[in-house]
């Protein structure tokens, strides 16, 4: 397991079929987001799950952190006294992605150490719960007729069609 980026490209090209695939930019910023997250395999396809930041209604109103939802996972750094939110996994926006447009995100090229600390906090959150991360990645995927859930089958007949697989 590894993180990854994706390439803009196929994101905007997808999203031109797909419009609810998540953009590369975000309308309250300046910058373009990059596409950050990890790849599970599910049946023949790599699938991309990405990473979000914590919000504010990932809390109670006791300041806790909310339990994860079966389409968003959230990774917790127990810290000595308090549990603290440092990322989420946005299983309903996972996407399947050929290969070609899957590339390695290299930490060591990363000037902001603490963004650097943040992302290998979250693998190694990552690497602790792979088999809970399957698992709810295989029951969102096979979730039908919802609606905060992307189209994945309809999806994958597109890349296939789209790019020979």
């Amino acid at each position: 397991m590894e993180i990854v980026e994706i390439k803009n490209e196929y994101i905007e090209r997808l999203r031109k079929t797909f419009p609810h695939v998540m953009k590369c930019s975000n309308i309250y910023s300046k910058h373009s987001r990059k596409y950050v997250g990890i790849i599970l395999q599910i049946k023949k396809f790599s699938y991309y799950a990405p990473f979000s930041s914590p919000k504010n209604y990932d809390y109670d109103l006791k300041g806790l952190p909310k339990k994860s939802s079966p389409f968003v996972l959230r990774i917790i750094d127990h810290d000595i006294n308090n549990k603290k939110i440092i990322g989420k996994i946005i299983l309903n926006c996972m996407i399947p992605v050929p290969n070609k447009f899957i590339k390695h995100f290299d930490l060591k090229y990363i000037r902001d150490e603490n963004y650097k600390n943040l992302l290998l906090s979250e693998f190694k959150w990552i690497q602790k719960n792979i088999g809970e991360i399957t698992e709810a990645a295989l029951k969102v995927y096979q979730t039908k007729n919802n609606k905060i859930v992307l189209p994945f089958r309809k999806i994958e007949k597109y890349i296939i069609k789209r790019y020979n697989l």
